[in-house]
């Protein structure tokens, strides 16, 4: 990558979180076609959905990047000699060109088929890129390219745009180094000359040597300790303030129960004798008032004791699939669309397969509490290696970082956040964390709410 898209990256990484937009990585990734191709083979190795978008590629660097981001400071690929680099010259402002004009061309079709045609024209003949490594001698070049990178994946307008904008610039040829087209290629482009001064921007600003990519990894490994140690530090304190939670339900449950019980045994006695209507109307209320509490007091209590998990193999892409299946009339019923991004690539664990069913249920069912009425909901299973990941997200209303410490208490009631209340997010929370794993809340571009849930793939202990 060049200089320029290493310092937009560190900036990027070094910012608030909510000083992160995913447009201004998808901005970077426009003029590094390398970077793009690079994130699309580390996209390859999950099992999630494939891209569709320079901001599909962005969402996934901002998710993955303080981990892909390093690599070894003295590695052969930081040092390019020049005749290499001006090949990469050539194929970063033609990819550039081909890409912003495909868009362009792609745009009547719609912004989803404008988008497919920036990233396809961008990623244009993969296999040259590589073949550009080969002329450097890295064995890189012998990564596979990805299943997904081919036309017939994509929207048949956007391919078609491609191909449009490719032979209008196959017309008028670029210099190797991109400084010096030829006048004819505006005319027989037909859109804006800032294409070209754009395209030689892009293709002046790679050199032969790129010193910001060192310090950039080295900088992606301090800040991923640090998010390591920031996580930890959260986690311990939410399973510290649970944990103390637990042990008052357990407590309190049993006192207040009996109380309760002897209310609702009263109720029902002064019912059997009672014949007034408006009487027996308001002793029939009172005995179901008191089974309210005694069932939230045994959520409670199940809160603080689990049952023990029953451990076996699972394939998550199995139970998620059978789950969105199950869910998607309910969400039918107040017009909310559930995606179930299905994948053919198996993510097996070492789980109870009952109580991972309860605790994604409780995620699409607080998602769909949330939006209420219309609205899209998408899950996904994925792997990246290390842990296995399910993904429930929504559209709604998100919630604000005022709230966010308190989700996953009992009964916290959320309401101005268009969430539900009750012991859903807190079984969910439980069940996850006995599986030795944890739950992650974010956000996709700033709204609707983002739950993963992060289970090992090797059976191990539970933290709390």
């Amino acid at each position: 990558m060049s200089d320029a898209a290493a310092a937009s990256l560190g900036e990027w990484f070094l910012a608030d979180v909510q000083s992160r937009p995913i447009e201004t990585l998808a901005n970077v990734l426009q003029g590094e076609p390398p970077l793009a191709l690079w994130l699309a083979l580390k996209a390859d190795r999950l099992s999630s959905a494939p891209p569709r978008s320079l901001a599909d590629l962005a969402a996934l660097l901002a998710e993955h990047g303080l981990r892909w981001l390093q690599w070894d400071a003295g590695s052969a690929l930081l040092e390019i000699d020049p005749v290499c680099s001006d090949a990469l010259a050539t194929r970063i402002a033609v990819a550039v060109l081909l890409s912003e004009l495909a868009a362009e061309l792609a745009a009547e079709n719609g912004r989803a088929t404008s988008r497919q045609a920036r990233l396809l024209g961008l990623l244009r003949d993969p296999a040259e890129w590589l073949d550009v490594l080969k002329q450097a001698g890295s064995a890189h070049s012998r990564i596979r390219l990805p299943k997904w990178l081919v036309a017939s994946q994509f929207d048949p307008a956007a391919v078609e745009a491609v191909e449009q904008a490719a032979s209008r610039i196959a017309a008028a040829p670029m210099s190797p180094n991109g400084s010096q087209n030829p006048p004819a290629l505006a005319d027989q482009m037909a859109v804006s000359p800032a294409y070209l001064d754009r395209t030689r921007e892009f293709a002046a600003r790679w050199g032969a040597s790129h010193p910001a990519a060192r310090w950039l990894s080295t900088l992606m490994a301090k800040l991923a300790k640090l998010a390591v140690l920031e996580r930890s530090l959260g986690e311990a304190v939410e399973a510290e303030k649970m944990a103390a939670m637990a042990e008052f339900a357990a407590g309190a449950g049993h006192e207040i129960n009996n109380p309760l019980a002897v209310i609702a045994g009263r109720a029902q006695l002064l019912l059997r004798d009672e014949s007034d209507p408006e009487r027996r109307r308001d002793l029939a209320l009172m005995n179901t008032q008191a089974m309210r509490v005694h069932e939230m007091i045994a959520d409670l209590r199940l809160f603080a004791t689990p049952p023990e998990l029953q451990w076996q193999s699972v394939d998550l892409s199995l139970l998620v699939g059978r789950l969105a299946e199950e869910m998607r009339p309910t969400a039918q019923e107040q017009d909310t669309v559930m995606s179930w991004a299905e994948t053919s690539v198996s993510v097996c664990i070492e789980a109870d397969p009952v109580q991972l069913t309860v605790a994604v249920r409780a995620l699409c069912q607080n998602a769909l509490d949330a939006l209420g009425q219309r609205g899209r909901i998408e899950i996904a299973v994925a792997s990246d290696g290390e842990e296995a990941l399910i993904t429930v997200a929504d559209d709604g209303p998100g919630i604000s970082p005022e709230q966010r410490p308190h989700i996953f208490e009992p009964f916290y009631s959320a309401r101005q956040a268009g969430r539900g209340v009750g012991m859903g997010l807190s079984k969910c929370w439980r069940i996850v964390t006995c599986h030795g794993g944890r739950i992650e809340v974010g956000s996709l571009g700033g709204t609707g709410v983002v739950f993963t849930i992060r289970l090992p793939l090797k059976r191990r202990e539970a933290n709390d």
